[in-house]
């Protein structure tokens, strides 16, 4: 089966200034008081939003029926925060105390999509796409506003990807990027799938992380020398022993100021307060290493890498990642 891929870089999008929210540089936390919103104010946000973006496409696939089934509440640790689902034709996540809608899947949509009988006579079966780049990223823009309106955060276009391979239809995955003070987030992004056929199949935005710091009092030099100390106790650590056995720590090869939340991995601390995973990001250098074979001589092993994260204030360790 045919299938297209396109793939574009951030580069070439922000010369065209797509997927940046028009809102400040302000922390998600500070975007409004907070607040646990009744069933009848987060019902009516639903309806709003869902009608909002059933306009994008002029496709009435998105608009929900009166069927607004179930609204459930409870604790997330991945977003840490209050939220509640409303469970009906599409499932809208919302961040409870704020309002932001964190998640979205569009069961009538995907349905109708992805499990149609007659899903083989779509004039679009050979991997071609309907819509320009242009008109996607209109699409997505226009999503954006509705569903980022009250967050004050920037982001920006990181890739856009569509794929026929698995369905005929075809869908365009877009991912864009927080940034603060020009400094781009580790792990902060929003998410989303538009049908090429027309309609917003799924959206997640994990942009909820509050910055404690964005100072640089720590130079690249020494928070090389404190990477290289603390990666050679990564390969010595009970967590990667298996890992250590089979192989060396290599040079430091990359060296970048990102935003991160700590994991702590390999210290003594928790990313955890009782049973909340704490959202507290900061500005660190984020290094990377290479690892190599001990059965091979090889430079560096291809996507083999120690990460280490300095605090970009005070030089602590924020713990890092491998692969």
């Amino acid at each position: 089966m045919k299938y297209l891929i396109i793939i574009v870089t951030i580069a070439s999008f922000c010369l065209w200034g797509f997927g940046q929210n028009i809102l400040d540089n302000s922390d998600p936390e500070k975007a409004s008081d907070k607040r646990n919103l009744t069933d009848e104010e987060l019902v009516k946000s639903y309806e709003t939003i869902c009608w909002e973006l059933s306009l994008i496409d002029n496709n009435d696939v998105i608009t929900p029926q009166k069927t607004t089934t179930k609204i459930s509440r409870n604790y997330d640790g991945l977003f840490d925060c209050q939220t509640a689902e409303i469970s009906g034709d599409i499932t809208m996540g919302f961040d409870s105390e704020r309002g932001m809608v964190l998640t979205i899947f569009n069961d009538k949509l995907y349905k109708k999509l992805y499990e149609s009988k007659n899903k083989l006579d779509d004039p679009y079966n050979e991997g071609r796409s309907r819509k320009t780049v242009e008109q996607v990223l209109q699409e997505s823009s226009t999503a954006l506003k509705i569903l980022c309106s009250g967050q004050k955060i920037n982001y920006v276009l990181e890739d856009i990807v569509f794929r026929s391979k698995y369905d005929k239809r075809g869908t365009w995955y877009l991912r864009y990027r927080r940034y603060y003070n020009g400094y781009k987030f580790n792990n902060d992004t929003i998410r989303m799938e538009l049908s090429d056929t027309g309609g917003l199949l799924t959206f997640s935005n994990h942009c909820t992380s509050e910055i404690l710091s964005a100072e640089v009092k720590v130079d690249r030099g020494k928070a090389l020398k404190l990477s290289k100390d603390f990666a050679l106790r990564m390969m010595n650590s009970k967590e990667l022993l298996s890992y250590s056995k089979a192989h060396k720590l290599g040079d430091a090869f990359w060296a970048e100021l990102l935003i991160v939340n700590p994991n702590y991995i390999c210290t003594s601390k928790s990313t955890y307060e009782g049973d909340k995973i704490i959202r507290k990001a900061r500005l660190a250098w984020v290094t990377k290493f290479g690892v190599l074979s001990n059965s091979r001589s090889v430079s560096r092993l291809p996507d083999c890498e120690i990460q280490v994260w300095v605090d970009g204030e005070n030089g602590e360790i924020l713990g890092g990642d491998f692969k």
